[in-house]
């Protein structure tokens, strides 16, 4: 097998274990690195590894998802996930505040238009034709 399909080999097999685990990005990247590393070194001491075969030493991509989900530090977990929720909020929080900028910077330029449309200024109020007044 060549250097290529065990790259891609590994990735397959990498990328179906990061579809079970739903966790912030900074503790998934550190699990499936190390789980690569383990991988890399299975397959290239095992010539014509198969995706059958990293399942077989391995395990399913579902039940190494559980048994890392099982490993994983609580306390860096919830770390993970009120930093992940911090922001988010701060996006959205900015998003609005972004959003109600344009909303009052809209109206008072149409009010404004509003104002100035009816304003008619006479210099001499001579020069005013009383019958085109509507009242």
């Amino acid at each position: 097998m060549t250097v290529k399909s065990n790259d891609k080999l590994v990735k397959k097999y990498i990328e179906s274990i990061d579809k079970q685990i739903a966790f912030p990005k900074k503790i998934k990247k550190k699990l499936l690195f190390n789980l690569q590393n383990s991988v890399v070194c299975y397959v290239e001491n095992h010539s014509d590894t198969t995706f059958e075969q990293l399942i077989s030493h391995f395990g399913t991509p579902e039940s190494v998802s559980e048994e890392y989900i099982a490993t994983v530090d609580h306390d860096e977990l919830q770390k993970a996930i009120r930093k992940s929720k911090f922001i988010k909020r701060v996006v959205l929080i900015g998003v609005a505040a972004i959003l109600l900028a344009i909303l009052v910077t809209s109206a008072v330029v149409i009010i404004r238009n509003e104002t100035t449309k009816t304003r008619i200024v006479y210099d001499n109020v001579d020069d005013l034709d009383v019958s085109t007044v509507i009242e």
